[in-house]
């Protein structure tokens, strides 16, 4: 299952970068693959990811529009360093 969950958020991931997705978009797509990691062994990835979550609802809250691709792209790359995709 992992090697699953990080070839899916390599595809989400990606959509972002390359503009397919939105903030929006992305957000939800995260949020639903925590909800698909249910195996013990991945507990740090799944608490991981939804610290991060929770950092994508500080910024879409908090951060104006004109700033918040550049928020985002420090969340992705703190969950590219801890995955290593």
């Amino acid at each position: 299952m992992k090697n699953q969950i990080s070839a899916d958020l390599k595809v989400v991931i990606d959509k972002y970068v390359n503009g397919t997705y939105s903030e929006s978009d992305f957000h939800s797509s995260l949020n639903s693959l925590i909800g698909m990691i249910t195996e013990s062994g991945l507990i740090d990835l799944r608490e991981f990811l939804e610290s991060q979550e929770g950092e994508l609802e500080r910024i879409d809250f908090l951060v104006d529009a004109a700033n918040q691709r550049q928020e985002y792209e420090r969340i992705i790359k703190n969950i590219q360093s801890f995955t290593g995709n």
